[in-house]
């Protein structure tokens, strides 16, 4: 999607500026994949969260923010879609608060 190194899968949904940008924001500052993680250490990391409820609700917001890069790069790609990442960030959130409170209910 940047442009700026070969596309897998870690680069894609963890090293990449506007994957970190992405997560950034909705994971509101905590658990920033570092430019050399992997999605697996990103996982762990949210998993081993202690706090009450923190990683579950942090795992939902990944989870959702990986799947909204995956479908935007395809648009990208196959539809040549253009994106705006401040109404991608709102629609994770949208979509990260409804199934939190369905897993939750």
């Amino acid at each position: 999607m940047c442009g700026n190194d070969l596309e897998t899968v870690d680069h894609l949904l963890v090293r990449c500026v506007i994957s970190r940008f992405f997560m950034y924001n909705i994971l509101e500052g905590r658990h920033i994949p570092g430019p050399r993680m992997e999605v697996k250490s990103v996982w762990e990391l949210l998993a081993g969260d202690r706090r009450q409820g923190a990683a579950a609700r942090d795992l939902i917001r990944a989870v959702i923010c990986w799947w909204m890069i995956w479908r935007k790069r395809n648009n990208i790609i196959f539809r040549s879609q253009s994106f705006d990442p401040f109404l991608t960030i709102r629609r994770i959130r949208d979509v990260s608060r409804k199934w939190t409170e369905f897993c939750s209910s």
